[in-house]
């Protein structure tokens, strides 16, 4: 028995340390990053600290942060309008030349083609061990109807980085208990993504918020119509404020591990009418998020 305590202690302090260190790595994954750092952050030296973590993580620590700033650069070509050398140069590759060798060897083409294909194949997609304990989440594909929708838009720009930011999450919260307060039925929100006019570091977020019941309200006098086809659905039930990382983190976890490529066309949010989360301030929420998708 003591010795089964002293060996959860041994594994829970090094996983502890690991945890420290994989969030070290992905704020740094945009500066110059060695294993002689990493060492002398964890306290371990170069070569105990490869182990450790090729022990726990099964893959070794050079190779995980390669392919973890080749995974931050293909969301980079994908999202945004930076130049491919500027993507290059900021992940710390030596070269344009040697980041698309990298790329290429990664993903099966060069970022180029990558960023203008008509959609999005995240099969090798190597998302960050800090979210790879997600549980997995239940889905099915959907012929989603033609669906006119009635309400009102709203737009923003965010940074195309690895963290949310808090302004984003407040401002969809709010535009999503207005239309409740309005509608006091199920909300649908339909967004696009591009990348922004004011800076190749931005992406602009359009949201069409409304509901499919026709309201003569006047301030809510628009018609945005959902776009027939084929989705994948994914259902959430919990507090708001881990939605948004939960549905992004759809796209790195469950669309490649079911062999699914996002096309081109809107994300669909069906967020299930909550009085208590318009009148009492809760933070539950039940919902479903329709994404466009066809089998790679």
């Amino acid at each position: 028995m003591r010795y089964d305590k002293e060996l959860t202690e041994y594994v829970m302090i090094r996983q502890k340390i690991l945890q420290q260190l994989l969030e070290w790595i992905e704020c740094n994954l945009e500066h110059p990053i060695s294993i002689e750092d990493i060492a002398q952050k964890s306290g371990y030296s170069r070569r105990n600290i490869q182990l450790l973590f090729r022990n726990f993580m099964h893959v070794p620590l050079g190779e995980y942060i390669r392919k973890r700033r080749l995974c931050r650069a293909a969301i980079l070509v994908r999202l945004s309008a930076k130049s491919m050398l500027d993507i290059a140069l900021s992940l710390h590759f030596d070269s344009q030349q040697s980041f698309s060798r990298e790329f290429k060897k990664l993903f099966g083409c060069s970022p180029r083609e990558y960023r203008h294909r008509d959609y999005w194949d995240l099969a090798n997609i190597f998302p960050s061990f800090l979210i790879r304990q997600q549980q997995k989440t239940e889905c099915r594909l959907v012929n989603f109807p033609e669906t006119p929708i009635f309400g009102n838009s709203f737009k923003y720009d965010i940074e195309v980085s690895n963290k949310l930011p808090d302004e984003e999450v407040k401002l969809r919260r709010h535009h999503l208990v207005r239309c409740m307060k309005n509608f006091k039925t199920d909300i649908y929100f339909v967004s696009t993504f591009e990348p922004s006019t004011k800076s190749v570091d931005l992406l602009t977020v359009e949201t069409f918020a409304g509901t499919v019941c026709k309201q003569t309200d006047s301030e809510m006098p628009k018609e945005w119509t959902i776009n027939r086809g084929l989705y994948v659905s994914f259902r959430y039930e919990g507090e708001w404020e881990h939605y948004p990382e939960w549905a992004r983190n759809l796209y790195l976890m469950e669309l490649p591990a079911r062999g699914l490529a996002r096309v081109n066309g809107s994300d669909i949010e069906r967020f299930y009418y909550n009085e208590n989360f318009v009148e009492i301030d809760s933070n539950n929420i039940v919902c479903e998020i329709f994404i466009p998708v066809r089998p790679v």
